[in-house]
């Protein structure tokens, strides 16, 4: 009987430890499961500010041309030349 006792108290201490490492295992594959969403998500959002950045600097060079901004002063602002006359619309 006393032998029996001591090999169900190992017995319950394996599968009790069993457990617990099981458990560890099982919360540490979670978080690399959950960090590699995050990492996705924040590529897609590195991706999308690429993408605006370009668009910027495409904009950037655009109103860098002259006949841009003459365009724009005389649209926007309501600007002329010296001698043009100007009207409303």
């Amino acid at each position: 009987m006393r032998r029996r006792s001591r090999y169900s108290l190992w017995r319950i201490l394996f599968w009790g430890l069993v457990i617990v490492v099981a458990v560890a295992f099982c919360r540490k594959l979670y978080l690399i499961y959950e960090l590699h969403g995050q990492i996705a998500e924040a590529e897609e959002t590195r991706q999308e500010l690429l993408q605006e950045k370009e668009e910027l600097e495409n904009r950037k060079k655009a109103l860098s041309d002259p006949e841009v901004i003459e365009r724009k002063a005389r649209d926007d602002l309501g600007m002329v030349k010296p001698g043009e006359v100007p009207y409303v619309r």
